[in-house]
Parts: structure tokens; sequence; C-alpha cells
């Protein structure tokens, strides 16, 4: 197949969507099929074979809001009229470089599958205002795709209470995770790790306040900050002001290597947010044999079923996080990690059943 695959962004961005974005186009390259990716960058336009996946990125459009990209469009409108592609798979809702590219789908014929990623909310008040008045329009790209693909139960049902007439449509894929063996390293029971976008909505602030509370209770913790984000300067100001500059690193980002052993030598991973449509860091940390602690809320709900991971109520209070922290710290090798449900997978499975529906879609495209 050759295959067409539009996202937001495209590693060496981090996050959850561009995780998935870049795992399953890689499977879908060592199993013979022929993978573009076409992408937004803060940088110059790219054209680059990487991990034998055509990436093309194209500047952000900054004449225009909501990410629309008239490179990205031009791109597509001249693909997809010569017929380069068999099938178009985009991600994201919240971003209008989706709505566009589903759009000239629909208008060029070209059988797509779309993976919205759906939070149902924007993560500010004024985005918030903003997506209200977008999704009346960008349903209509969900509406025309051939099929929608979901992260979770809690996605599917989010995505269906504010588009109930989609059901015929949603199928529930779980991303995957890198399938490595667990490196022994020594853990360091006092290490706490957080891994994502620096964003208010990610709850890192929760985990900062439970940190202050250990403090005031004479439990030592250290944790471990991965990520970037535009909430980054806030957050470390919060540090300052709970007086915690001597237990808080901040990271960036970091290679897939070094956050294999991030996951392996932390005591716990804590992610709180209000929102994920799955939790990708969660399972990643759980392979690795890493406990987590997670907000119940959203599709992080889910990850309590798995042995392990424990969950706290939203939103969360500092006394109750720092309790299961100690309890977490205090269990040690004693607090059991696994074995897991099939909701963590390898990419290597999940990305057989994105082909079988490929497949499937474009069998149903050519019987009728």
């Amino acid at each position: 197949m050759r295959i067409l695959v539009v996202s937001k962004f495209y590693p060496p961005v981090i996050g959850g969507v561009e995780i998935t974005v870049k795992e399953l186009c890689e499977q879908y390259v060592r199993r013979g099929h022929e993978v573009t990716a076409a992408v937004m960058t803060k940088g110059g336009f790219q054209d680059e074979r990487v991990q034998g996946v055509r990436v093309v990125r194209f500047p952000q459009d900054r004449l225009l809001l909501g990410g629309f990209n008239r490179g990205a469009l031009n791109f597509m409108r001249k693909a997809l009229s010569a017929k380069e592609f068999d099938i178009v798979h985009v991600h994201n809702f919240h971003i209008l470089l989706s709505f566009q590219s589903a759009m000239l789908c629909a208008l060029r014929s070209m059988p797509y599958v779309f993976s919205p990623h759906y939070h149902g909310k924007g993560h500010t008040a004024v985005r918030n205002a903003l997506f209200q008045l977008y999704k009346k329009v960008g349903v209509i790209g969900l509406r025309r795709a051939d099929a929608i693909t979901c992260a979770s139960e809690c996605e599917k049902a989010k995505l269906l209470v504010d588009f109930p007439d989609l059901v015929h449509k949603v199928v529930v894929i779980s991303p995957g995770i890198a399938l490595r063996n667990r490196l022994d390293l020594p853990r360091h029971p006092d290490s706490l790790l957080y891994v994502g976008r620096l964003m208010r909505y990610k709850g890192l602030d929760h985990v900062l306040e439970a940190l202050a509370v250990l403090k005031g209770r004479n439990r030592r913790a250290h944790l471990r900050v991965v990520g970037t984000g535009p909430d980054e300067g806030e957050l470390r100001r919060l540090v300052s002001d709970l007086d915690l500059e001597d237990q808080v690193e901040f990271l960036g980002e970091v290679g897939e290597d070094a956050l294999a052993q991030e996951y392996a030598r932390a005591s716990c991973l804590l992610l709180l947010s209000s929102a994920e449509a799955y939790g990708l860091v969660v399972a990643e940390a759980l392979a690795s044999g890493t406990p987590c602690i997670v907000a119940r809320s959203a599709a992080l709900t889910e990850f309590t079923s798995e042995p392990g991971c424990l969950g706290v109520d939203w939103p969360p209070k500092p006394e109750d996080v720092a309790d299961m922290i100690a309890q977490v710290q205090d269990g040690g090798k004693d607090l059991k990690v696994g074995p897991f449900s099939q909701k963590i997978s390898g990419w290597p499975d999940v990305a057989s059943r994105y082909l079988e529906l490929y497949e499937r879609l474009l069998g149903a495209r050519r019987s009728s």
C-alpha cells in the first residue's frame, strides 16, 4: 500500500501523538509499504527519509490561525490528484491541518481514517471557547471518514457524547509500546519521574505540591521531569515558590535509550492529567516494571485495573498524592507490576490491526 499519514508534528518533537505516528509509519515500512508523513515544523521546509519513512515537513503558517497550512494543502492537492496514495490516515481532531486534509480527501474521493485523539475541549478558557465553535464544523471531517479510531474506550465514549451519529464508524485501537527487554538497573526509591509535555492540564503542578507535602514530612523524594512545553516557565516558578529547587530536575527532551533508563531507575512515574485519550507514557513505564500513580480522570482511569498502577481522585489533593508516593516507596520490590491486559501491546500488533483496517476499507471501496 501507498500510505499518507497527516499529523501536526513528527519526532524529534516528542508527544504521545508524535510517537504513535512515528512507530506506525516505521512498522508499515518494515512490512514493505510505501509511507509518507506530512507534518508541520517550527523550522524550514524539509523533505527527508527517516528510517525509510518519507517525512515532508511544512513550516507553520503564521499568517493563519489554528494550524491551517497552505504548504501542506498544496502538497496534498497535487498528490491526491495524481493518485500517489491508496489511503490517508489523519491524526488529531484539534487542529485545522487535520480538517483541511479530511476535506481534501473527501473532495478527491480518497479513503481516509481519522484518529482524533479527542479531548472534547481546549485546555485554556480561550482555546476551549474557540474549540466549541470549531467542533461544529470540524465534525464534518469525522463524518466523511471511512473509519474513526480511538485510543481507548474512554476516548470513544467522550467522542460519542458529542457526536453520537458516529457510532457505526468508531473502532478502538490502543497505541503500542516499544518491545524491549527490561533494563537491569538499580531503582532509586527516592526518584520520581514525570514524562510529558509541560502544560497545565498535564497535572505536574499537583505532583510538585505533593512533593512539598513530602518535604514537610521529612521524607526524601527527587523528581526528574522529562519534556518541554509552553508552561515550563510557570512550573519552574512554582518549584521556586515551593522551595523545591534541590528536589526537581528538568531534563528537557531525551532520546529513546535515555528514556528507557529513566523508566528503569525510577521508583514511580506520576501522571495526573485532567484529560488523556490514552496515556502512552503510563503504558511504557508499566512495561518497564515501573509502578505508576495516575489521576482517575479520562482514559487514565482504565490503567488502574493494571497491576502496578494506582489511582488518585481528580482533582488530586496534595496530601493524597503524597500518601500514595510514600506507599509506593515503602512497598519497593514487593509491589507487583504486571502481567498486563491487551491494553498494553507492542507496536507490531497495533500496526497489524491498522493495516487490517486499511485493507478492509480499501476492499469495501473496490466492491462498491
